[in-house]
């Protein structure tokens, strides 16, 4: 039985027109049989597409004369050129075979690994393992190295020399990196032990520097920032921390504190430690200051009431003394009375040894008295003083 042939179409435009008879000319045609035409097959004619083959058999080409070069081409067969001379009123006749491509190429699988793995092939990124563990691809034969890298996952590395037609077959299985498996263990943590010991273990992790900053950034959120030693150790600590300017502000800010509130200490006077209070109420030094300022004002209530005492004897007062000693012994006010009526007026001159000695609600000073008039006498006196209702009263004393 016959083959079937093509309905060959007529020579292409392009050829017709590049080969334009002259005056007197007769046409030159002749042509080429193609026997054996595979389907799917694409001809070229001097690099131009001719025909797409749907269907086997033979298709013929009329071609001006000429010497041309044809090609086949078919996915997943080799190539054919065929250099063909065009004779007039002659067909050239050519049995075409294709030859299948030969796979000159070799492949990998990988199994086991974890999913999502970077694969990389001599440095190439390829893509991902697959979720099922698996990563197949096919390569040229030779030395080929099988690199995989995954975040908490040490990096995998494999080398072999590929053969042809061989696949190559890779246990894909990762170690677990350690350091991120300790990362993972803190990564959220809010405890600085924590973070300080991941750091001394892997103080060159590229998680350094973020385990850092957050444990510097939580060590300054917990610093009590009223504190000039907690203040200096966050700053050797930390001497590049965003914070490290206000640190350094709130340290020069509690020496000038510290420095003012130990001068007005060391002067003792009431106005110099009303002065520092007015200046630095919420200083971590207002409650020393303040209660060197209680201790000040209560020695200054003390010494004045004996020194009303002493006006309240020269001016004979003895209700200006029953009020600054209202315990006074009836005794004591008898001799106090007859003292003041005497024809010699008496004068009396207390003189205070030292600081009051306060405690609590009492009070006890110690010095010497001294009488002038008729009778010149000195004694040493302790006066002993209770507080009451915020005013302090003597309570007891050898005058």
């Amino acid at each position: 039985m016959a083959s079937p042939e093509f309905k060959t179409p007529g020579p292409p435009a392009f050829w017709a027109s590049s080969r334009i008879q002259g005056a007197g000319e007769q046409a030159q045609i002749g042509g080429i049989l193609l026997r054996a035409v595979e389907p799917d097959v694409t001809i070229f004619v001097d690099n131009f597409v001719f025909a797409r083959t749907s269907r086997p058999g033979d298709i013929r080409i009329p071609l001006p004369q000429a010497a041309y070069e044809i090609r086949l081409e078919k996915p997943g067969f080799q190539a054919l050129k065929l250099p063909v001379n065009v004779l007039k009123d002659q067909e050239t006749q050519l049995d075409v075979k294709l030859q299948r491509e030969v796979i000159v190429a070799t492949s990998f699988m990988i199994t086991g690994a974890p999913s999502g793995a970077m694969v990389r092939l001599d440095g190439k990124n390829l893509g991902p393992v697959q979720v099922d563990g698996t990563f197949t691809y096919n390569s040229n034969p030779g030395m080929h190295t099988i690199e995989m890298e995954r975040t908490g996952y040490l990096p995998f590395r494999y080398q072999e020399a590929f053969s042809l037609g061989k696949t190559i077959q890779i246990d894909g299985k990762m170690a677990q990196d350690p350091e991120q498996v300790e990362y993972a263990k803190i990564a959220s943590s809010s405890d600085p032990a924590l973070l300080r010991q991941f750091l001394r273990q892997y103080p060159n992790s590229k998680n350094a520097p973020q385990v850092f900053d957050r444990l510097q950034e939580m060590e300054w959120n917990s610093l009590d920032k009223t504190n000039l030693t907690s203040l200096d150790a966050f700053l050797r600590s930390y001497p590049q921390s965003p914070h490290a300017n206000e640190g350094r502000g709130l340290v020069a800010q509690l020496q000038k504190e510290q420095s003012e509130a130990i001068a007005a200490i060391n002067t003792g006077k009431t106005p110099a430690l009303r002065a520092y209070l007015d200046r630095y109420p919420q200083s971590q030094y207002a409650r020393r200051v303040r209660d060197m300022l209680t201790q000040q004002l209560d020695k200054e209530a003390v010494l004045d009431v004996l020194h009303r005492y002493e006006e309240s004897y020269n001016r004979q007062d003895l209700e200006g003394i029953v009020n600054l000693w209202p315990s006074c012994p009836d005794r004591t006010k008898k001799v106090l009375q007859a003292s003041f009526h005497s024809t010699q007026k008496q004068i009396l001159q207390l003189t205070v040894e030292g600081d009051p000695d306060i405690k609590g609600n009492f009070a006890s000073v110690r010095g010497q008295e001294t009488r002038s008039g008729s009778l010149t006498s000195t004694a040493s006196v302790t006066i002993t003083l209770v507080r009451q209702s915020g005013s302090w009263f003597i309570q007891s004393g050898n005058f």
